[in-house]
């Protein structure tokens, strides 16, 4: 297995703090806690407040002290589709939340289309399947437990399942 592909037993997260006006699921960026640089990142991405700038999104740095979570990385189940996020460079993302733990995050286009194929989405946008964080190359992704990549990543471990449960 490349150092570049790996299976994480304890995941990080920095969510955005609750803006009391319009309470609701917060915005949350995992991140390998192994890597500081990761770390660095999420809490930057998390600390920060969007605002328009002469009619352009901004994002302003808000410095609340953010404390990241580190836990173990159970799978996870019950999460609910919200939105699909449009990327510049022709991805999309897929966000949804959490709410066991009140985070919203996106899960992306690959790992979900083997979600609505196996499972298919129910009323309210219920996604079925269990869900684990992994490395892949870059960035922190969440994986479908049966998904086909994240299969070859346990095999590529000698193992069979997730190894936190």
């Amino acid at each position: 297995m490349s150092k570049q592909k790996k299976i994480i037993t304890d995941i990080g997260l920095a969510q955005r703090p609750v803006n009391p006006s319009s309470p609701g699921y917060q915005e949350t960026f995992y991140f390998d806690p192994t890597s500081a640089k990761q770390q660095a990142s999420a809490i930057t991405w998390a600390d920060v407040s969007w605002n328009t700038y002469f009619g352009i999104w901004c994002a302003f740095p808000s410095s609340t002290g953010l404390q990241p979570i580190i836990r173990p990385n159970k799978p996870i189940n019950g999460l609910v589709l919200t939105d699909i996020d449009m990327r510049m460079e022709g991805g999309r993302a897929y966000k949804v939340i959490n709410p066991a733990d009140n985070s919203l995050f996106d899960i992306r286009e690959d790992q979900m289309l083997q979600a609505i194929l196996k499972y298919g989405i129910q009323p309210g946008g219920l996604i079925g399947g269990e869900w684990v964080w992994g490395y892949n190359h870059v960035q922190i992704k969440c994986y479908l437990t049966d998904s086909t990549e994240y299969i070859d990543m346990l095999a590529a471990n000698n193992i069979t399942t997730h190894p936190v449960i």
